[in-house]
């Protein structure tokens, strides 16, 4: 189901880990997944211990 609706792909094409430890860019990663929200591309928001190079940079704004 959380693959399906494409909140999560899983740890790799075959495996999902229900077990496996998340971060917290991961997590609001899924959250803004669940609720369909749009991310901040502004530059206005920013917790400043995330970097812009890392992948969940906009997930974790907003």
């Amino acid at each position: 189901m959380l693959v399906a609706t494409g909140i999560t792909t899983g740890t790799s094409d075959t495996e999902f880990d229900p077990n496996e430890l998340i971060n917290r860019g991961q997590m609001a990663a899924f959250i803004n997944r669940t609720l369909q929200y749009v991310e901040d591309t502004t530059d206005e928001l920013r917790i400043e211990d995330v970097k812009n190079s890392i992948s969940f940079f906009h997930a974790t704004r907003g």
